[in-house]
């Protein structure tokens, strides 16, 4: 499904790439079926494959993909990315997904010392409360894919185990070089909107 929608947007592109140049040709260049919305690995080759993709559109159609700059570290980066993982699904194999830990919560490792000190005479017992509320810390490393028998949290030698210990994880896109352990639901959203923002800049362009 997550290679459907990452499709869906792709080609929602290539659609406005298409109503660009009928308007700016009316047609009778070509029949358009080598025009695309243009997406590529670099700003060179992005300049260098640009009029092949976008020939017959109108010169200030063209100018504003040049400002977009939809290539891998340009302003469009997110273009790049969505065009990664569409090329990845349709010709290589399905996306990857798995499990990313999103964030542990330190509440209760907090609230163990602090009774510890109290207990040793070194704060005051007024200070520490009955219950820490949640305070979640988002790990360096996502651990994405998680896999049985990562450890989520080390904790001080010879500790209690907590049995309060909570954690949160998100089901993520694994790719790596693309998106390493970025949250689904959140990267698709983001996707959307970024297609959405686009095909509206060019909307003045299809009149």
């Amino acid at each position: 499904m997550t290679g459907d929608a990452i499709q869906n947007m792709r080609g929602a592109l290539d659609h406005l790439a298409y109503q660009l140049f009928l308007v700016g040709s009316r047609g009778v260049q070509s029949d358009g079926h080598r025009v695309y919305f243009p997406i590529s690995e670099s700003a060179q080759k992005f300049d260098s494959s640009l009029l092949g993709k976008v020939n017959g559109m109108r010169p200030d159609a063209i100018a504003r993909l040049r400002t977009i700059e939809p290539y891998k570290g340009g302003k469009g980066h997110q273009l790049w990315l969505l065009n990664e993982l569409n090329n990845t699904d349709k010709h290589r194999l399905l996306l990857p997904i798995g499990a990313a830990l999103r964030g542990v919560d330190f509440g209760p490792f907090v609230h163990r010392i602090a009774k510890e000190q109290v207990a040793k005479g070194k704060w005051n017992r007024d200070l520490v409360p009955d219950m820490m509320p949640p305070f979640f810390v988002r790990p360096q490393d996502k651990m994405c894919p998680l896999k049985a028998g990562d450890e989520l949290f080390i904790d001080i030698a010879d500790a209690e185990p907590m049995s309060n210990m909570r954690f949160i994880f998100d089901i993520a896109l694994a790719q790596p070089g693309v998106v390493d352990g970025e949250p689904l639901i959140e990267t698709l959203e983001q996707f959307a909107q970024l297609v959405n923002k686009t095909v509206l800049d060019f909307r003045p362009m299809l009149e």
